[in-house]
């Protein structure tokens, strides 16, 4: 069964989210996808992958960021949406994965974005409905065509 809540405000969310669960927030046109990994203290930490086009390599790669900070006034939500149809990872597993990759710098919107970062820790594959949706976008604009350099590399 898929765990998934509403879209929340931070203190709603932070009140029942578990480790090991997948948090998705509203970033506009995509959303950013982090695992959460438990409290320490009075903090709850999250660990994601972060990307921007910037050639700065400290502005990318995978860290341990507090929700509240991550969560930014965004409306949020566990979404755990491979639970039905992949083997899931217990939340220690989760967890360790997600921390095992901390410090990482890789970053690829198409091939390894926050989204391919979290259903990893949880199912041990990645995916990322995102980029599957993009990809068809991409197919449909095209017409079937891979005479449209431009979004050659995402079609594909």
């Amino acid at each position: 069964m898929v765990r998934q809540s509403d879209w929340l405000n931070y203190h709603d969310l932070v009140a029942i989210v578990e480790e090991g669960d997948l948090i998705e927030c509203d970033s506009g046109l995509f959303c950013h996808w982090a695992v959460y990994v438990g409290r320490q203290g009075t903090r709850h930490l999250v660990v994601h992958r972060v990307g921007q086009f910037s050639t700065d390599e400290n502005n990318t790669g995978i860290r341990v960021s507090e929700f509240r900070d991550l969560f930014n006034n965004r409306k949020c939500r566990i979404y755990n949406y491979m639970d039905g149809r992949a083997t899931v990872n217990n939340p220690q597993e989760t967890v360790d994965r997600a921390m095992s990759r901390v410090h990482d710098k890789e970053y690829n919107l198409v091939f390894g974005n926050c989204e391919h970062f979290a259903t990893w820790c949880r199912y041990s594959q990645e995916n990322s409905d995102q980029v599957f949706v993009l990809k068809n976008i991409m197919k449909c604009i095209q017409g079937g065509s891979r005479n449209f350099p431009v979004f050659f590399w995402v079609a594909n």
